[in-house]
């Protein structure tokens, strides 16, 4: 259900009866709409043309008591990806904690397995260069370092860009158009986002996932006998 007229493009008018009722509804229980930033029309049935339908179908709605207890508050209309609808997300925050950064330290990403010349780059640092074990695994390990921030750039970053401009591409006008462009740039968010969860994984350290629980000092039960 949509509040009015401005929250809903193409199809069939609203009714005017159930808006109201809607608006009432809201206002008998003390709620409020708190607004909201990204793309103000959070469904679409993903048709063409004439038939292609958007309206805000996801809101927040929050009672005064929530509004005095947070001293801040933001609903983001965030990318619709994968769905007809956007997701929403609701920060709220009492006060801010600055945490302090940690270090970074260089490891080698599995994610550069995904491009054949990590191998390449790796051999050929590690031949040009005559300093003993450790030194040449070090030397190595920035090389990489440098050649997949080129390849790969940051992949937080690079997603967030990427959501932007597919987002950007979404509300363009002559959808239709874009369409080539919009199944393209999906195409480079759901590498980009493999890649990302192949990142989330070496640094959870989810070989548990992978293999199982191998603690050998259990026997397995033995199973009962059949008569």
């Amino acid at each position: 259900m949509v509040l009015n007229s401005h929250e809903k493009c193409g199809g069939n008018p609203i009714d005017q009866n159930i808006t109201i009722t809607v608006r009432d509804t809201i206002q008998t229980c003390d709620l409020q709409d708190i607004g909201y930033t990204g793309d103000p029309l959070t469904w679409a049935n993903k048709q063409q043309e004439d038939q292609y339908i958007k309206c805000r179908l996801d809101r927040f709605l929050v009672s005064s008591g929530l509004l005095n207890t947070f001293h801040s508050y933001c609903n983001n209309h965030l990318l619709r990806y994968g769905s007809d609808h956007c997701l929403i997300l609701l920060s709220c925050s009492t006060n801010i904690v600055c945490r302090r950064k940690p270090k970074f330290r260089l490891k080698f990403e599995q994610t550069w397995l995904r491009d054949e010349n990590h191998g390449y780059i790796f051999k050929e640092t590690w031949n040009n260069n005559s300093d003993h074990i450790s030194k040449k695994l070090e030397v190595s390990l920035k090389k990489l370092h440098l050649w997949g921030n080129d390849r790969f750039g940051i992949i937080p970053r690079r997603i967030k860009e990427t959501q932007m401009e597919l987002q950007k591409l979404m509300t363009t006008r002559g959808r239709t158009i874009m369409l080539p462009f919009i199944k393209q740039k999906e195409v480079e968010l759901d590498e980009l986002l493999e890649s990302e969860e192949l990142w989330w994984s070496q640094r959870a350290k989810t070989l548990w996932l992978t293999h199982g629980d191998k603690n050998t000092i259990f026997p397995p039960q033995s199973q009962p006998k059949k008569d």
